[in-house]
């Protein structure tokens, strides 16, 4: 197609960043912006030349494909909404805050035959791109443990929806730890078997836990740990993972540097990144590129189904003191 139309339903801060992601690229347009509250909605369709519509179902018909930056437990409803209206999905994480919520999206996309993406944007940094190069490729043999942490620094303008249980669906494992569970799957090239792990709400900035650990183990006999936190002093805020391999250590700082230390050596050594576009840049290239290609993205739905299943078995791991297989029955 010569020119690509797309949708924005939600216009809050991811709605924007999409919109300014897809106005990168020749030939895309983005052409209707959706939100419930009127102000906002008009003020990014201003923004970038498009029409408002107040209920997203009246968008489709002047759009090819669509992001659904909703809050999370409203993505089943748009996403069954724009695949029978034969719209491609790019949706927002985590895909939806249950396994039957993920199951009815994914199948509800292959039976209208219409792409669907999970924004996994971690999947995108450049810096972590760089790091699936390098394991692909050996540098550091086989990895044998893990360690992931994001801490992330209260948002001044306190959560907002996502410290409420009803729109979020969960607290800083659904919301951030989708992208740690996401980004080891990635890296490791292999599944979760089995999830030990404890979450707590220590600090009440919202109904859903806000922070936690887990211990994940892979098929392939590689384990990892997984610490989140969402209320840490801000000078503190940080996503870095250590990746332990037999031959070698990969340290990567998320929007940050990648080091490596190989085997025998005795310091250190930076390795260079290339930084042309940002994640959600990435991100939204790979969604239009796929729509144009009529391929498979590079990240699924059924990628984003399984971030939430991970998720999910921490929360049941955490209640029952109990270690928690995979898949979930």
């Amino acid at each position: 197609m010569a020119k690509l139309n797309v949708g924005i339903i939600g216009a809050g801060g991811m709605g924007k960043v999409h919109a300014a992601a897809y106005r990168t690229l020749p030939d895309v347009v983005v052409a209707a912006v959706s939100d419930t509250d009127r102000a906002r909605g008009e003020a990014l369709a201003t923004e970038v030349g498009a029409q408002y519509v107040a209920d997203y179902h009246d968008m489709f018909d002047r759009v090819d494909a669509v992001s659904i930056c909703l809050p999370h437990t409203l993505h089943r409803a748009a996403c069954e909404a724009a695949t029978a209206a034969g719209k491609h999905i790019l949706c927002e994480k985590p895909l939806a805050t249950t396994v039957a919520d993920c199951v009815a999206i994914v199948a509800a996309a292959q039976s209208a035959r219409v792409l669907l993406m999970t924004g996994l944007t971690h999947r995108f940094l450049p810096e972590n791109v760089r790091v699936k190069e390098l394991l692909d490729a050996g540098a550091i043999g086989d990895v044998v443990m893990a360690q992931d942490t994001i801490l992330a620094g209260l948002p001044a303008a306190g959560l907002g929806w996502r410290g409420t249980l009803a729109l979020a669906g969960g607290g800083v494992f659904m919301d951030n730890g989708v992208h740690a569970v996401d980004r080891l799957r990635w890296w490791l090239g292999s599944d979760v078997v089995w999830v030990a792990g404890r979450v707590a709400n220590r600090l009440h900035i919202s109904e859903g836990e806000d922070t936690g650990q887990a211990l994940l183990a892979y098929a392939n006999g590689a384990q990892a740990t997984v610490t989140q936190s969402r209320a840490v002093t801000r000078p503190a805020s940080t996503s870095v993972t250590d990746l332990i391999g037999t031959q070698g250590v990969i340290r990567v700082h998320s929007w940050g540097d990648v080091q490596i230390a190989r085997a025998g050596a005795t310091a250190w050594e930076t390795v260079p990144v290339t930084r042309t576009r940002s994640g959600h840049e990435g991100e939204i290239a790979e969604f239009v590129a796929a729509v144009r290609e009529g391929r498979p993205p590079s990240v699924s739905g059924e990628d984003g189904a399984v971030a939430v299943e991970t998720v999910l078995a921490i929360y049941r791991a955490s209640e029952h003191g109990a270690v928690v297989h995979l898949p979930l029955q």
